[in-house]
């Protein structure tokens, strides 16, 4: 059989399967471009404790987004609970405190 007279034949078949084959490789590209756009966009929002700026001896509990888009409704908690008063001397019992109520926005690069 003639190589040439086959494809010659076919050549709609062929034709018409690369079209559909190039569509789902299209479709798949999207689908990953989008899930990935997704999780670039979505906010990061990190707690930890740093050293405070102007004071050596005293550290900070910070609360930062990250990500780059607002956060919304953070809810932070502390498990386990923080586990101080007001007659130690320290100011730690007020860090729940400060974030017993849900923070409603939270800016790219912003903290509290």
């Amino acid at each position: 059989m003639d190589l040439w007279k086959w494809a010659i034949d076919n050549a709609v078949v062929v034709e018409a399967l690369a079209t559909v084959a190039a569509a789902i490789v299209a479709i798949v590209g999207i689908v990953i471009a989008v899930g990935d756009a997704k999780n670039r966009n979505a906010p990061v929002v990190i707690a930890l404790f740093r050293r405070a700026e102007h004071n050596y001896f005293a550290i900070e509990f910070v609360v930062k987004n990250f990500g780059q888009t607002p956060a919304k409704n953070i809810k932070v908690t502390f498990d386990p609970a923080i586990a101080a008063d007001e007659s130690d001397g320290t100011m730690g019992h007020l860090i729940p405190r400060r974030y017993a109520k849900e923070i409603s926005v939270l800016a790219p690069n912003q903290e509290i």
